[in-house]
């Protein structure tokens, strides 16, 4: 069995919206889990959030100063390079979709499209298909394939959760912090 992990990022009122993320088998998945979480005590961080790590701020505020100093800055850049190799080993398909907003509202502008889709399911619907076409172009069944659920930033996750679930389901139309022990 293979499962796609989604994240989303941004809002309508956002200049841009995007759902991400990776397919990978149940097995490469419980070692992803195990990986990523070793790498998170090793540095003493319980839970990973991308927007936190970027600025230095909350768990990453130790690296606050990476800019400057050559120590933390090896050190920041050692800890995302293993979390990437975690991503880049464990992982078979990744996928991102987005909208742009300012496009998206000129669209729905003349076409009225926000009376059929909001931006959010049209990004759940891309991930649907190609996730579905990268399983069909790997030989594998569509029952093998399932959607796991969306992490949520803004709670449009649940919008897109639903939206996937119904979709895999009926076929494509066109967290907590770690053990450390």
């Amino acid at each position: 069995m293979f499962t796609a992990y989604s994240d989303e990022s941004g809002s309508p009122d956002s200049h841009a919206l995007v759902v991400a993320g990776f397919v990978a088998s149940d097995q490469q998945w419980k070692e992803f889990e195990r990986n990523w979480t070793d790498t998170l005590c090793q540095f003493g961080i319980t839970l990973f959030h991308a927007a936190e790590f970027a600025h230095s701020v909350g768990e990453f505020s130790k690296w606050k100063e990476h800019q400057h100093n050559p120590t933390l800055k090896e050190e920041r850049q050692w800890f995302l390079h293993k979390l990437l190799a975690h991503i880049k080993l464990r992982t078979r398909f990744c996928y991102s979709h987005g909208v742009r907003m300012d496009e998206w509202r000129k669209a729905d502008e003349i076409y009225f499209l926000s009376a059929l889709l909001q931006p959010y399911a049209l990004c759940g619907r891309t991930v649907v298909k190609n996730v579905s076409e990268w399983a069909a172009r790997n030989n594998i069944p569509a029952t093998e394939i399932q959607q796991g659920p969306v992490t949520e930033t803004h709670n449009q996750g649940q919008a897109i959760q639903t939206y996937i679930q119904e979709e895999a389901r009926s076929g494509p139309s066109s967290g907590g912090g770690p053990s450390c022990l």
